[in-house]
C-alpha cells in the first residue's frame, strides 16, 4: 500500500539539528517500509524488492541481508532475537530462526499483499493485508491459515497488546478487534472510529488504551477497549503511516513531509501531540522505539533517522496540562423512549455539529450544526420514524470529533 506514496523522493538527507533525529547510512535507495527495534542496538528493517537490512550496534553500521525473494516486504516482527517473520506483496512470508542470518520463504496460502505481521508469543503469529485477509500461524510462521475477518477492506496496520487482545485497522475508517489471539474478529463499525478516512498505524497502550494514525493527520484514541474512539488533533495534515509507543506515555507518530509535521510526539498518552520535525524531514514509513530515549525510523529512498534525545518530544510533562477543547458525555436515558438528552462541553468557542448516525455510518438525523460559545450544553433526539437498535452520536468542532454509543427501544 506505501507502493502509492513513492513519488515523494530526493528530500534533504540531514535533519534540522534541533529536532534530536539524525541520519544514518543505510547503503540502499530502495524504499524501506517497516523497522523493528528489538533493542537499542539490534534493529531490523525491510523494504522494497526484497530488501532486509540488520545492525547490532544501534545503527553504526548496516549490513544487507540476503532475502530469498525480490517481492516488496511490508512488515517486520520478532519475538526475540532470534526467532523473526517478516511480510510482504504476493502473500509472501519469509521466517528466521537465527536471528536474521537467513531466512525461508514459506507458504501463507494467500496472493495478497500482506502489510503487517505480529509475533503473539513463541509459536502464534498473525498476519493481515489486503481484501480483509487475516492469516495465523500456531507453529511458529511455519505453515498459515486464513481467519475470517468479517471486513472485506484492506487492513494494514496490526498490534496486540499481550497474546490474546489486539486489533488491526485498514481502509476508510476500519477497525476491528480479537480477544482470543486473532481466531476470531468483531469490526468497531466506522461510526464508532468516527471517521471514513484510511487508517494506516496502531499500537496498544494496554488493553484498554489503544492509538491509531491514518489520512489527513489522523490520531483516534480509546481508553475503553475500542467501544468508543476519540479524535485527538495532531497538529499536521500530513498522511501519519505508522506510531509507536516506548511505554503508556512517550510515543511517536510518523508520515509524510509534503508540508511540515512528518513526525509528532506525545509524552501524555496520545492526549496532546506536538511537531517535532521540519519540512526537511523525508517521508517515513516505518517507526520503532526501544526505551523512552532510543527510536529509529525509516522512509523513502533508504532513509534512516534515529534519536537517541527522544526526538526532541517538544512537551515539558511535569508543567504541561492538556485542556480538552471538548467534552461529549453520555445521553440519558439509554436504553431510551421515546427521548433522550445528549449533554456536552464546549470550552473554546466555534462551530459545533452533533449527529446521530446508524450501524451502516449513515447520518440519521442533525441536532445541531452552529456556533457555540463557550459552555455546557443539551440537546434533545426524539425519533419519530427509525427502528429500535443501536446508533451512534458524534460531536464534530474544529478541534476534532467523538463518538458514543446509544441504545432506542420501542
Amino acid at each position: 500500500m506505501k507502493n502509492i506514496a513513492l513519488s515523494i523522493l530526493c528530500l534533504a538527507s540531514i535533519l534540522n539539528s534541533q529536532t534530536g533525529w539524525e541520519g544514518q547510512s543505510s547503503g540502499t535507495n530502495q524504499v524501506l517500509n517497516a523497522v523493528s527495534a528489538i533493542n537499542s542496538d539490534t534493529i531490523f528493517i525491510v523494504g522494497m524488492n526484497g530488501t532486509i537490512l540488520r545492525t547490532t550496534n544501534g545503527g553504526s553500521e548496516w549490513s544487507a541481508q540476503t532475502s530469498p525473494s525480490t517481492t516488496h516486504l511490508q512488515g517486520v516482527s520478532f519475538y526475540d532475537g532470534v526467532h523473526g517473520l517478516i511480510s510482504g506483496n504476493d502473500g509472501l512470508i519469509l521466517r528466521t530462526t537465527n536471528s536474521g542470518i537467513n531466512w525461508e520463504a514459506v507458504q501463507s496460502n494467500v496472493w495478497v499483499e500482506l502489510d503487517d505481521i505480529r509475533y503473539l508469543n513463541a509459536s502464534t503469529a498473525v498476519a493481515v493485508g489486503w481484501n480483509g485477509t487475516i492469516v495465523r500461524s500456531e507453529d511458529s510462521g511455519k505453515t498459515w491459515a486464513t481467519q475470517n475477518s468479517n471486513v472485506s477492506l484492506g487492513l494494514v496496520g496490526l498490534d496486540f497488546n499481550d497474546t490474546m487482545i489486539g486489533s488491526a485497522v485498514g481502509w476508510n475508517g476500519t477497525i476491528i478487534h480479537t480477544t482470543n489471539g486473532g481466531v476470531n474478529w468483531t469490526p468497531q463499525a466506522n461510526p464508532l472510529s468516527g471517521t471514513m478516512l484510511d487508517l494506516w498505524g496502531i499500537v496498544f497502550l494496554s488493553s484498554m488504551n489503544t492509538i491509531v494514525t491514518g489520512e489527513n493527520g489522523t490520531i483516534l484514541r480509546t481508553t475503553n477497549g475500542g467501544s468508543d474512539w476519540i479524535s485527538v488533533r495532531s497538529n499536521t495534515m500530513e498522511r501519519l503511516w505508522c506510531v509507536d509507543f516506548s511505554d503508556n506515555q512517550i510515543g511517536f507518530a510518523a508520515g509524510d513531509s509534503v508540508n511540515k509535521g512528518s513526525i509528532v510526539a506525545t509524552t501524555d498518552g496520545g492526549t496532546v501531540w506536538n511537531i517535532v520535525s521540519n519540512d526537511t524531514t523525508p517521508t517515513l514509513f516505518g517507526i520503532s522505539m526501544s526505551g523512552a530515549q532510543h527510536a529509529y525510523a525509516v522512509g523513502v529512498s533508504g532513509k534512516i533517522i534515529h534519536t537517541t534525545m527522544g526526538g526532541s518530544t517538544g512537551v515539558n510533562r511535569e508543567n504541561h496540562a492538556a485542556v480538552a477543547d471538548f467534552a461529549l458525555h453520555q445521553n440519558f436515558p439509554n436504553p431510551f423512549n421515546p427521548a433522550t438528552t445528549i449533554p456536552f462541553t464546549i470550552n473554546n468557542p466555534g462551530h459545533v455539529t452533533l449527529e446521530i448516525i446508524d450501524c451502516l455510518g449513515r447520518v440519521t438525523a442533525t441536532l445541531t450544526s452552529a456556533y457555540f460559545a463557550a459552555g455546557k450544553y443539551s440537546m434533545e433526539w426524539n425519533p419519530k420514524f427509525v427502528s429500535s437498535g443501536i446508533y451512534y452520536y458524534r460531536l464534530s468542532t474544529n478541534s476534532g470529533t467523538e463518538v458514543k454509543k446509544l441504545v432506542f427501544i420501542r
